[in-house]
């Protein structure tokens, strides 16, 4: 069961309680499932050990280690806001149309 906190945050903002840890563990969880829930990005990866996950779902999954509520990827903005703040944790993002499929 999902848990989505659709009213503690509002839309646009991702949480600033998220760390690089709490990512590192969403990216591990999309690891061990096939499809990523059709959730794919449109322009933009966020490229960690090789592997390419879709930067707004990866944020959306550690809200939810990070706060205890997973968020829904439509509760905050993509684009700059996500792949910024994914860069400010130390990530790399890259242009990229694979939409999150290399792994």
């Amino acid at each position: 069961m999902v848990f989505y906190n659709q009213s503690a945050i509002r839309k646009g903002m991702v949480p600033k309680e998220i760390q690089r840890e709490h990512i590192v563990q969403a990216m591990a969880q999309l690891d061990k499932v096939i499809d990523a829930a059709n959730r794919k990005s449109r322009s933009r990866c966020l490229i960690h050990e090789g592997r390419h996950y879709p930067p707004r779902l990866v944020i959306a999954i550690a809200s939810g280690f990070a706060t205890g509520k997973r968020m829904h990827p439509s509760d905050f903005s993509g684009g700059s806001e996500a792949n910024d703040f994914l860069i400010r944790l130390g990530f790399t993002i890259k242009n990229c149309r694979c939409g999150g499929k290399k792994r």
